[in-house]
């Protein structure tokens, strides 16, 4: 088949950008024409070949600040965002089918971006893939900046974008089921798992140190206040143990205030000394397979998850998964076999659980070969991106293309 990714992000830079990035590999390999269309942060629109995939880097200029426009552009940032790169996305689109004509175009809920994909006669089918709607993250995350008209029709778009799909597609059963609950759609999505690069994040020999690692944007949703104060029981149970933050500060994740100032408040308040939590920032995904190999486990405490990648690679590395019991995670992580299961936002239960693998290294061992041994079977690129593909033969039949 000949199929189109569309995505804001780049790989590495948010959950979506690293699927998109996964799934084009994958689809390559398993022989059909892959194109990107990527949000590019320069001036110029350009092409980028590799690994047999074409990515086509595309600018969005800011918008118009022209007499009259100011106000209307500051109160419905965010909505009116979407919408241009929704059309630029649409443009460059149908600029690609007049030479390479595509079948398929795989676009993300988050920010409706393929809300004009394919509208015009002849056009592609589109399927929609759930990552996470704006709208179940601003329930846990502080209220964001844009006007609630803003947030209210940047939802609608989400919403009519859905809507608007041959066929939609969730990594979990959770998600499908809370945004269905949420909008109404027509059909129930398609469950297709997110396929992760297992040569990539290779299985390693377990840790014998007791250090715990976190990868994630510092905000509400993720959990790291929970997290945070968790660490007191763990450091008085566990000797030498250490926290590794790793991920992007959210500059107004607390108060309007950085978040990852008010952890290092909430640490001092704790009195727990300087050196057991590291705030390590953003690294490159590629560094990542060596930060999963030092720790002895890693910590997904979030709030919310519709499926995350976290959790994926440190399973893929061999490294048990101590997580919330909240929507995809409970479908990815079974309790007990491959990882550990906590209610979510109770620092006492998530310590107790850190606590219990910390001190058997038995315990961890084992949990860490089952969830590899899962990963290798369910969501290893090449089985996960052929069950994509095969969606999307049904998408096209459905729409009486093939």
């Amino acid at each position: 088949m000949r199929v189109c990714l569309i995505t804001e992000e780049h790989e590495g830079w948010g959950g979506i950008g690293t699927y998109t990035a996964v799934l084009a590999r994958g689809l390559s390999d398993l022989g059909h024409q892959v194109h990107v269309i990527v949000r590019s942060w320069e001036e110029d629109e350009h092409d980028e070949h590799a690994h047999g995939i074409v990515w086509h880097h595309t600018p969005l200029p800011e918008p118009s600040w022209r007499f009259g426009t100011r106000t209307v552009n500051e109160r419905l940032y965010t909505a009116l965002g979407m919408l241009r790169w929704s059309r630029r996305v649409c443009d460059r689109l149908h600029r690609l089918c007049e030479t390479e004509p595509i079948e398929v175009v795989e676009a993300p809920d988050f920010h409706a971006q393929g809300l004009h994909a394919g509208r015009w006669r002849g056009g592609p089918t589109v399927v929609v893939k759930l990552h996470t709607p704006a709208f179940i993250v601003d329930q846990f995350n502080a209220a964001p900046a844009a006007s609630r008209a803003d947030r209210a029709l940047s939802a609608r778009l989400e919403q009519r974008a859905l809507r608007t799909a041959a066929l939609i597609t969730a990594p979990s059963r959770a998600l499908a089921s809370r945004v269905s609950a949420r909008w109404s759609l027509r059909d129930d999505p398609v469950i297709v798992a997110h396929p992760i690069d297992a040569a990539l994040f290779a299985a390693t020999p377990p840790s014998a140190g007791a250090e715990v690692l976190f990868v994630g944007r510092l905000e509400r949703v993720k959990g790291v206040e929970t997290l945070i104060d968790a660490v007191p029981a763990i450091c008085s149970a566990v000797e030498g143990f250490r926290l590794t933050l790793i991920g992007e500060d959210d500059p107004e994740g607390f108060d309007g205030n950085s978040m990852a100032a008010h952890l290092h408040a909430r640490l001092a308040h704790h009195g727990v000394a300087e050196d057991t939590v590291r705030f390590a920032g953003a690294i490159p995904r590629h560094e990542l397979p060596a930060r999963y190999a030092q720790a002895a486990l890693c910590v997904v405490p979030s709030a919310w998850e519709g499926f995350p990648y976290v959790a994926l690679e440190a399973m893929s590395c061999g490294r048990p998964v101590v997580a919330s019991a909240v929507g995809g995670l409970v479908e990815l992580v079974e309790d007990g076999r491959d990882g550990l299961l906590v209610a979510p936002e109770d620092p006492t239960r998530l310590a107790h659980a850190i606590v219990r693998l910390l001190r058997d290294p038995a315990e961890c061992q084992r949990l860490g070969a089952a969830a590899r041994e899962k990963v290798e079977q369910r969501f290893a690129q090449p089985a996960a991106c052929a069950e994509a593909a095969r969606v999307y033969e049904r998408a096209l039949a459905r729409r009486g293309r093939r």
